[in-house]
């Protein structure tokens, strides 16, 4: 009889970890989808500099009325959007063409979980300091213009416009998917835009999800700072707590992605694009 319920244990124990593994494994197969949201007027993207730097923002300016820049822009978004299909050897520009400049060093703030726009990439031509995406191609062909080295410095998306908007060298660079806000400009000096873009709802498939109606009363993921939680609170102003929706702040919109996938929130508002590059991805 001992024997008999140990070998039941035994099997227990084998039968409870392959369900365990297969919740696992069907948690990272989970289809998703986004949908955009009808907005009165498209969100403009532009690089940010502090109020003090007039020649580097004189610089950004110059170099995005400049023939090609937005066809370049265009294509560089477009190739970095399906990851998982990315082929390296014809991206847009790579970092090498810059060593041979001997200017001063740009540095470009930014969030790297934030594809099309950037993203971690730990080696390759198309990266600096461990970072790729549209926003690294911008800044590279900039530095190439203007003779500058480039180098990455990754942080906190909401804390981005401090931290330029208070640089004293003249030589920092907000590029991170930034849209042009009121409450932005108080910290740093906009460049013209150099794209436009709309905010989507990511949802499960089963649920689809396509207006910000269809999500009061559930909760729904944004990243810190980001024009999604902004939509969102907005949305929230003035109404009756039940007819609200409950938003649940994270710091990187790739946990975000992954606490929807983990039911753990009922949806993700995020930026058009980045929603695309997500749902490719999976």
């Amino acid at each position: 009889m001992k024997k008999f319920k140990t070998l039941f244990i035994a099997l227990l124990v084998l039968v409870t970890a392959v369900v365990a593994t297969t919740i696992l494994v069907g948690c990272n197969k989970v289809k998703t989808v986004y949908n955009d949201i009808a907005q009165e007027e498209d969100e403009e993207y532009a690089l940010g500099v502090a109020h003090s730097s007039t020649t580097l923002l004189n610089q950004l300016n110059e170099f995005l009325a400049s023939d090609g820049v937005l066809e370049f822009i265009t294509t560089s978004i477009a190739f970095h959007t399906d990851l998982d299909n990315i082929d390296y050897s014809k991206a847009p520009i790579k970092a090498s063409v810059l060593n041979d400049n001997t200017g001063a060093t740009i540095t470009m703030v930014t969030e790297a979980t934030f594809a099309p726009y950037e993203y971690v990439l730990n080696s390759g031509d198309s990266q600096v300091n461990g970072v790729a995406g549209s926003d690294v191609d911008l800044m590279i062909k900039f530095c190439e213009t203007y003779n500058y080295k480039l180098r990455v410095k990754q942080m906190d998306f909401d804390t981005i416009p401090t931290e330029v908007g208070t640089d004293k060298s003249g030589l920092m660079v907000a590029a991170a998917g930034l849209s042009v806000t009121e409450d932005r400009k108080k910290s740093i000096s906009f460049s013209t835009p150099y794209t436009t873009t709309v905010q989507a709802i990511v949802s499960l498939e089963e649920n689809n999800y396509k207006t910000l109606d269809e999500l009061v009363g559930k909760t729904v993921a944004a990243q810190n700072g980001t024009t999604g939680e902004k939509l969102i609170k907005e949305y929230n102003e003035g109404k009756a707590t039940d007819k609200q929706i409950i938003i649940k702040p994270f710091p990187a919109v790739t946990n975000a992605f992954l606490e929807l996938k983990q039911f753990g929130v009922d949806a993700l508002v995020i930026d058009s694009l980045v929603a695309k590059s997500l749902v490719v991805k999976g």
